[in-house]
């Protein structure tokens, strides 16, 4: 299970969708959640970086998990069919929730993987229970991944595996919307 998490989060930071200690990851396991420890760059986690909380919050062992779990917690709590997700910051979905743009699945590649299409929450403070419950509201309409405002991205699925591949079809659309409007020049200022 932990080689899975450790691979992926190499992945993603290869990728360039993380940077230092940006992003976490989570496992659902029954009623506990394993997550990334606070202060731990994802990118160098050992299988000892992730810590087993229960669903009610308690904390398993001295490691501090990471300020988003309240952002996990809500989600697993209200959708049983997510056993995992993924918080990355991929630079064209962040830049894209920045100038906020409308993020419609427009390459195939996307519209496969995202099929509910993509939910948005403005700027809310990181680690706080409004970010918490405003990603929660939009997990529970049904999107499975979620823009947060010059924060990056949320994606859920039944697998690990499920949420990497939203997350990167999510990044590749936001490149390519991004670089569509730079080619009809909708960015460019005007002289």
């Amino acid at each position: 299970m932990m080689k899975e998490v450790i691979f992926i989060a190499r992945y993603l930071d290869r990728l360039g969708y993380i940077a230092g200690r940006e992003g976490n990851i989570s496992l659902r396991r029954g009623e506990l959640v394993y997550i990334k420890a606070s202060g731990v760059y994802l990118a160098e986690a050992t299988e000892k970086d992730f810590i087993k909380v229960g669903l009610d919050g308690k904390v398993y062992g001295k490691k501090r998990p990471s300020i988003e779990l309240p952002m996990h917690l809500t989600i697993y709590k209200s959708r049983n069919d997510v056993s995992a997700i993924i918080h990355s910051h991929p630079p064209y979905v962040t830049a894209l929730s920045l100038l906020e743009e409308d993020f419609e699945p427009k390459t195939e590649e996307a519209k496969l993987y995202l099929k509910k299409g993509v939910g948005f929450v403005g700027s809310l403070e990181p680690g706080s229970m409004d970010l918490a419950k405003a990603v929660e509201w939009q997990v529970r309409k049904g999107y499975d991944v979620v823009v947060l405002k010059g924060h990056g991205l949320l994606a859920v699925g039944s697998t690990l595996r499920e949420a990497f591949e939203r997350t990167i079809a999510t990044e590749r659309c936001a490149t390519v919307l991004f670089l569509t409007g730079l080619a009809k020049g909708k960015w460019l200022r005007q002289a």
